[in-house]
């Protein structure tokens, strides 16, 4: 959000984001623009690669899903598969996230 503040002066409207597992951190640290600006968001999700941080996919469903995101599941072969209402912790996922 600092970033954003001090030194971007436009609306942003897509981010993405696979940084091995930081996702979650990266996500809570731009809050204030995410219920501002509502972009739509491309996640790579790594289950195993979020331990070290001591985060779970779940509380990235859930901190979006509280700023009114709904969450769409895309396929190893790159097409929408479903809307997904929760993320299984076994499973990578590539998602995007977008404002209902």
């Amino acid at each position: 959000d600092d970033l954003k503040d001090n030194y971007l002066n436009t609306k942003i409207d897509f981010i993405k984001m696979d940084i091995e597992g930081a996702e979650f951190n990266a996500l809570k640290g731009m809050q204030k623009m995410l219920a501002k600006d509502k972009p739509s968001i491309l996640l790579s999700i790594h289950p195993q690669k979020m331990a070290p941080f001591n985060h779970k996919p779940d509380e990235i469903f859930s901190f979006l899903n509280d700023l009114n995101y709904k969450c769409i599941k895309i396929s190893k072969i790159k097409k929408i598969k479903k809307i997904i209402k929760k993320i299984d912790k076994n499973e990578n996922y590539t998602v995007c996230f977008i404002q209902e």
